[in-house]
């Protein structure tokens, strides 16, 4: 069950520390609306900051952080990060705890940023090295299922941990919140500690150095190239249904605002779903249809969710437009895994992170802006064919994902080239004892 023990170890930790995240930054945007800044005008300007804060330390450190994945070990690379994290999170809570009243709403925000900050400077350590390390520890026919299993994962997180985080925020306070994803990390430390992941070669001595032997990867490799490039249009018209989605609800869906749960609900449904059986059918569909068709097919479906005029039509293809993303999720693993040569895995995810990054907040600033720009009588055909304000953002959007999907398919259409182990032995490695 769940590939092998190392697998195991590595799936369990992921998922205590995603719950746990997930946790935190709720926590921390529910005690700024709620409790730091309630009823003042700057409250969601203020809770805006926090993903701003944390988008901004990726793009700093991330393409750094994966320079030094790729020449530390892997293992110990992801104790030390969570390790890291569990000791500055637990110190964020005791000085939340003891110190709140004198510190006064000024001083909590700004320590608020400082634990945001530095928490997702150790996750970018963190991401590139668990990826790389499966890489070592799931044969290359399970990477599918693997990333299934990290997908679902994720999925699970969006849901639990937003859904702990309200009642304990309001029944212990946001002390005991915040120690909890304290807790989780040190649960991730010491998992990751007792895998025995085989010991690999030290990288050969003519790779090119820092962030630019991650750039020579893409520019060698068609299919990291037409991923990458791919990936960033998708997420330009992807991000727009996390901005707009809960107007879209009320003004085209006609639908209270109480039922936007339920898409949420059936989103992660969906991307659940997609992540599990793209991780149990994927090899054997192979990744890259499962890709491309995957891209393919979310931005048929965000268009023709763009027509929807009622909820419960909505709810169901918004369902399998989260299968769709879960699949192409799953799919990404495996072929950057295998398209990568070992010793530069580290910069190749932080560079997908970081790109994947910039993507998803200028399509976020974007939607924003057009939302609150058109006017609320918009309305113009095409084709016969009627457009209002949101509904035009949302299918602009999907036309988006399509053209990416279409590149895709042309892009990684020619024969596999760079195979990421063609620099290992083919000999079995011994396993540390």
């Amino acid at each position: 069950m769940l590939i092998n023990r190392d697998f195991r170890l590595l799936w369990v930790g992921q998922s205590v520390s995603m719950i746990g995240t997930r946790l935190f930054d709720t926590t921390l945007m529910l005690w700024v609306a709620t409790g730091l800044l309630a009823g003042r005008s700057q409250a969601p300007l203020a809770s805006a900051a926090v993903p701003v804060i944390a988008t901004a330390v990726t793009l700093l450190v991330g393409p750094a952080a994966g320079v030094f994945v790729d020449r530390w070990d892997k293992r110990r690379t992801m104790i030390w990060a969570e390790s890291g994290r569990a000791v500055l999170i637990g110190l964020f809570a005791v000085a939340v705890a003891v110190g709140r009243d004198a510190l006064g709403t000024s001083g909590s925000l700004a320590l608020i940023g400082v634990a945001v900050a530095l928490n997702s400077a150790g996750a970018q350590f963190l991401g590139p090295a668990r990826s790389a390390l499966i890489g070592d520890v799931v044969p290359e026919g399970d990477r599918g299922r693997a990333a299934g299993y990290r997908q679902a994962t994720t999925a699970m997180s969006v849901v639990l941990g937003p859904t702990i985080a309200a009642p304990l925020l309001i029944g212990v306070g946001p002390a005991w919140a915040i120690a909890g994803n304290a807790l989780s990390f040190a649960v991730s430390a010491w998992c990751i500690a007792r895998t025995r992941p085989p010991v690999r070669p030290a990288a050969p001595g003519h790779t090119r150095p820092g962030i630019s032997g991650g750039l020579r990867a893409f520019a060698r490799t068609p299919v990291l190239r037409a991923m990458l490039v791919s990936l960033a249009i998708a997420l330009l018209g992807a991000e727009t249904i996390a901005v707009i989605d809960v107007y879209f609800l009320t003004e085209n869906l006609h639908a209270a605002p109480q039922w936007f749960g339920l898409l949420s609900a059936s989103m992660g449904v969906g991307v659940l779903s997609g992540s599990l059986l793209c991780g149990r059918f994927g090899a054997r569909i192979g990744h890259r249809r499962v890709f491309c068709g995957g891209v393919v097919l979310f931005g048929l479906l965000m268009m023709l969710y763009a027509k929807q005029t009622s909820l419960v039509p909505g709810v169901v293809i918004i369902a399998l437009y989260g299968a769709a993303i879960g699949a192409v999720n799953t799919a990404n693993l495996p072929l950057i895994l295998g398209a990568t040569a070992r010793e530069v895995r580290g910069r190749v995810f932080s560079l997908f992170s970081v790109t994947n990054e910039c993507a998803a907040l200028i399509s976020m600033a974007t939607a924003g802006w057009l939302a609150a720009t058109l006017p609320a009588g918009l309305h113009f055909e095409i084709l016969t064919v009627g457009f209002g304000r949101l509904d035009s953002v949302f299918f602009a959007a999907g036309l988006l994902i399509l053209l990416a999907g279409c590149h895709a398919y042309r892009a990684m259409r020619a024969p596999r080239a760079d195979v990421a182990d063609r620099h290992e032995p083919a000999v079995e490695l011994p396993t540390r004892q």
